[in-house]
């Protein structure tokens, strides 16, 4: 029955009778889609049913669903599919260009030579199938080139540190080659070496194609990566026409990332050019964008910390020449995706999840869509579950904990015959099948909640471009936030400090706010955690944190023109905010100039903050001025002395000449 209006959001009511209980739901349909209610009361009449059947039975024992949700199956792939993928496309275009990196370029029909030569190295090294192969190279054409050699000779890949010393990680497979250059070959003498800069001709011909290839493409501390994964990707690129935009694809991923792969493939099983990003290119900005635009890169994947960046140039009016985009965001609002593809014309934007880099589900961008508040993260290309604490299949809507389909997780659990890995990620299946990632629950203080949904909500306000939540000691909550360039933070701060006591609980005590200029990036584009300044919960406080004594002024106005910073708390490091030992000699200098005291550099290491250094130079100053007083005094009592020798010098000689003294 269709009301006009609902008194409330939700509202169940039951009536027993003599034929038994009967109830009606009321719901605000703003709020919740039809198919949304109907299972839910499916799943609670599932409940009711499994009480009476079995009254004793825990609650949370109780099942939720008839039937549980259906996901796709793990298909068989067929051997060698990744690579005749790839070889498809030399046959069908070996001169067209394949792989670019820093003016230096492969066609197909060379890239296929290089590789098979290599891979007929590794043959006649004895390399069985299956085996493990270390990898220590640059970013280079060549190491592009080892790691489809090694796909090419059934083997996997094990990407290791580019610089010594080569350590062993936990759980590391055993190693049977490692491809490297010469020059690092003195650091694995007990492992036989394949130094790819000294292969010149191929040895004899080998059967390589008659190889059986191993699933696991690649080793990496967290996952392995396997051919199946990738499969589903590219066959999804392909049945859905999005791979055929990938025409000229950045690669931006460090072959060392799980993500690389992806971008490297997506164009060489397509027909397109796989154009390396060069080091130089690797950072968030109009530098990477004007890259792109020189070389016409229709295709590229980038972290989530570079779309706001992207953003921002495409509200100036700056218009790149992508035609696709793929992403993996927790925080940035799907709001704010739609915004970007509604800029670019013709883009078309990826989104999706996966565990350490790799493509687990996908989402094509649909800006005629009202947004979400956290972005979905579309179908599942994997086998994937959504489980309780019980370990149970949660029904359509409900949160539940993603467990995908793999062997490397300690707490797997077995359902159906295969094992699932618990991934710490939390979901919920919306009515139409997609996922909505809703993120990890941190706990403090006994109180849980998604502090990527919160920074989420706070990049939501057009003026803060990106926000980053973390726990620091004491479990103190720390939310960093870099605003708009034109944002005023005097503004800003209080509307999202509205945000903050709306969303986070009370009980988790004060929360700090911190202005940053830039979030710190590590290598594959997540946040470097580490290069986050350590602030005092003084410096989310405003007034207190600001400078306050003429002193405190003085230091912190030499601080912001060495630092750059416009503004700056009394409790910031002078290295957390990015000082380094030449500034520090800088500081020295101008604060001997303005003050006069004879400090020294050890000094300023050893008061860091201008709270601490302010202190000092008062005490400093307190004890200059007590010098100079008691210099004063004692220039004065020795003038008097001096005043008094003359006195008595002149009064004896006036006794000697009137003849008083002998």
């Amino acid at each position: 029955m269709e009301n006009k209006t609902a008194r409330f959001e939700l509202t169940l009511l039951l009536e027993e009778s003599e034929q038994g209980m009967k109830g009606s739901l009321e719901y605000n349909g703003e709020l919740f889609e039809r198919a949304s209610i109907e299972q839910m009361m499916e799943s609670y009449r599932m409940l009711l049913a499994a009480l009476v059947d079995n009254p004793e039975q825990r609650l949370q024992d109780l099942p939720l669903l008839a039937s549980p949700l259906a996901f796709p199956p793990e298909d068989e792939i067929p051997a060698n599919a990744l690579y005749e993928l790839f070889a498809s496309q030399v046959e069908r275009s070996p001169d067209a260009t394949a792989l670019v990196y820093e003016g230096k370029s492969y066609t197909y029909r060379e890239l296929s030579c290089e590789i098979e030569r290599v891979a007929q190295h590794l043959l006649a090294m004895g390399i069985q199938a299956g085996s493990y192969i270390g990898l220590v190279l640059e970013r280079s054409l060549a190491a592009v080139i080892a790691m489809l050699a090694i796909l090419r000779a059934g083997c996997s890949s094990v990407p290791l540190e580019e610089k010594p010393p080569f350590s062993q990680r936990a759980g590391m497979p055993s190693i049977r080659c490692v491809i490297c250059e010469q020059a690092m070959r003195g650091y694995f003498s007990d492992i036989p070496c394949l130094c790819i800069d000294e292969l010149i001709a191929p040895p004899a011909p080998l059967p390589v194609q008659e190889r059986e290839m191993t699933d696991i493409l690649a080793w990496y501390p967290s996952i392995d990566q396997t051919q199946s994964q990738l499969y589903r990707f590219l066959q999804h690129a392909v049945q859905h026409g999005w791979g055929k935009r990938a025409v000229s694809m950045g690669v931006w991923s460090l072959h060392s990332s799980p993500t690389f792969l992806y971008e490297l493939l997506l164009p060489l099983t397509g027909g397109g050019t796989a154009w390396l990003v060069p080091e130089a290119y690797r950072f968030p900005g109009k530098t990477y964008c004007e890259w792109l635009a020189t070389h016409q890169i229709t295709g590229a994947y980038l972290p989530e910390h570079f779309l706001p960046a992207l953003l921002r140039l495409s509200r100036q009016g700056y218009l790149c020449p992508l035609q696709l985009l793929l992403t993996q965001s927790r925080t940035f609002p799907e709001q704010k995706l739609q915004e970007l593809q509604q800029r670019l014309p013709g883009i078309e934007i990826i989104h999706g999840y996966g565990v350490a880099g790799t493509w687990q589900t996908l989402y094509v961008l649909d800006a005629t869509k009202p947004p979400r508040r956290c972005t979905p993260i579309g179908y599942p290309l994997v086998p994937l579950l959504l489980l309780d604490q019980q370990k149970q299949q949660v029904p359509l809507g409900a949160i539940g904990e993603i467990y995908v389909a793999g062997e490397r997780s300690e707490t797997a659990v077995m359902i159906a015959g295969t094992r699932f890995s618990q991934t710490g990620d939390r979901a919920r299946v919306l009515p139409d099948g997609r996922l909505e990632l809703i993120g990890p629950e941190i706990q403090v203080r006994n109180e849980r909640f998604s502090f990527a949904a919160v920074a989420t909500l706070l990049m939501e306000h057009r003026e803060a471009y990106q926000a980053v939540i973390v726990v620091r000691e004491k479990q103190r909550l720390v939310v960093y936030v870099v605003p708009e360039k034109e944002a005023e933070w005097a503004t800003l701060k209080p509307a999202l400090q509205a945000i903050l006591q709306e969303y986070i609980p009370v009980s988790f005590g004060p929360v700090s706010l911190i202005l940053l200029e830039d979030v710190p990036l590590d290598s594959d584009g997540a946040v470097c955690y580490e290069a986050l300044p350590q602030e005092e919960e003084a410096c989310s406080q405003g007034v207190e944190a600001a400078p306050r004594t003429h002193l405190e002024k003085e230091i912190a106005a030499i601080w912001c023109r060495l630092l750059q910073v416009e503004q700056i708390s009394i409790h910031d490091n002078f290295f957390d905010r990015g000082g380094h030992s030449l500034l520090m000699i800088r500081l020295h200098n101008e604060i001997q100039s303005l003050l006069k005291l004879p400090i020294a550099v050890l000094d300023l290491l050893k008061y860091p903050t201008i709270r601490e250094l302010a202190v000092f130079l008062q005490e400093c100053q307190e004890k200059q001025q007590e010098q100079e007083e008691e210099q004063q005094i004692a220039k004065r009592v020795e003038r008097q002395n001096e005043a008094l020798q003359k006195r008595k010098a002149l009064m004896k000689e006036r006794r000697q000449h009137d003849g008083t003294l002998p």
